[in-house]
């Protein structure tokens, strides 16, 4: 029987315990509100399941009785003097991970080490933290540093590059240069693993790398770069090339060559070191 009522309905009280149940067809209770202050979704034979919508009609909360909590907004918890903390459990109801109120997440717990995964769009694992080591493993090449760079110049990645007299990076232009900064990061399938000092700024910035793998415009025109062989600046335009002289190349070398170049000029994963 359907009944509509308009006000308030008060079940229970005066030595009755108060309880509204939904029935099936059959008549088994899937949905009951008792008078201890619960509300039982589900019961066997029939997964719980609760759906809050918007004005719209879409659903932007859902709680099943298989597990899932699913929010397409906001969560708030604690606050009006709770302390708001968020679980996760494993079998045994042991806190393997904890988000609490005083803005901090507690990834593991004794007989848990933690761990985080972070996976980029295709499901790659770019970052990994581990706390049975206290390792982090970053995908990058190379650690990084943002630069202010000159504005005139179309500066790619793999350029080397040069301080200037404004103390702007731009592409070194002769050979043996010891105002030499780095290499810009980012060449063919390197990518930065750590970049520091990156902010917001109204002049023109980018990645210099300063140590680790990355790739490096060189110029092989005058002399053939070998696997190993130490670089240095080039009179091209943002190139490098081998450090052929020990004592000039003091105070001006990039890194070491880890592929070879046999002429002309080319693109090659070099180990910056600047020395």
């Amino acid at each position: 029987m359907d009944q509509l009522i308009d006000g308030r309905l008060s079940v229970g009280g005066n030595g009755h315990w108060g309880i509204i149940s939904s029935l099936d067809v059959t008549g088994k209770a899937t949905t009951v509100i008792d008078g201890g202050g619960k509300v039982h979704v589900g019961c066997p034979g029939y997964s719980g399941r609760i759906l809050v919508k918007n004005n719209a009609g879409a659903e932007t909360i859902q709680i099943d009785g298989q597990g899932l909590f699913r929010v397409g907004g906001k969560v708030d918890v604690g606050g009006g003097g709770q302390w708001g903390i968020i679980s996760s459990l494993d079998v045994t109801g042991k806190a393997t991970t904890v988000i609490d109120g005083g803005g901090k997440v507690h990834v593991g717990c004794p007989g848990y080490w933690g761990h985080i995964l972070v996976k980029n769009n295709a499901g790659a694992e770019t970052i990994q933290i581990r706390g049975d080591w206290g390792d982090i493993t970053l995908l990058g090449g190379d650690c990084a540093e943002e630069f202010d760079v000159s504005e005139r110049d179309q500066i790619e990645p793999g350029t080397v590059l040069s301080i200037g007299e404004d103390g702007l990076l731009k592409p070194s232009q002769k050979p043996f240069d010891k105002r030499v900064a780095g290499v810009v990061s980012g060449g063919m399938n390197y990518h930065p693993g750590l970049i520091l000092d990156k902010k917001p700024s109204k002049k023109k910035r980018l990645p210099v790398a300063l140590t680790g793998k990355t790739y490096c415009k060189v110029d092989a025109q005058e002399s053939r770069v070998e696997i190993g062989d130490l670089l240095t600046t080039s009179s091209i335009k943002g190139h490098a090339m081998k450090a052929n002289d020990p004592l000039k190349a003091f105070g001006a070398v990039i890194g070491k060559a880890l592929a070879p170049l046999s002429e002309g000029t080319g693109l090659i994963p070099i180990l910056v070191a600047l020395q």
